[in-house]
């Protein structure tokens, strides 16, 4: 792994490293992804690693609700399971 993290650096990547639990790496870049994606599968290649690797693009504009429904049940109606004992979380400022 420190190969390929190596090898994209050199072939132009801002910064590379294991993404998420393991088994992916990622590497940053503004320019040269091609070469740099290049140059990190040929050394994983030569290590005897198989893989697919994807050029992506960052999204720009973050976390946000794309649509959500009208008719939306609340939560503690819908949760309700007949269970006598079954009371929902509080909410902050519920009065719970």
């Amino acid at each position: 792994m420190p190969d390929i993290i190596n090898a994209a650096v050199t072939a132009g990547a801002h910064g590379a490293c294991l993404s998420g639990g393991g088994s992916s790496l990622i590497a940053l870049a503004s320019s040269q992804f091609h070469d740099i994606l290049r140059a990190m599968q040929n050394t994983a290649r030569a290590a005897g690693v198989e893989g697919k690797g994807m050029i992506l693009r960052a999204d720009q504009n973050g976390a946000r609700v794309i649509s959500t429904p009208r008719s939306r049940i609340r939560k503690e109606v819908s949760a309700r399971y007949g269970d006598q004992f079954y009371w929902s979380p509080a909410r902050p400022g519920s009065g719970r």
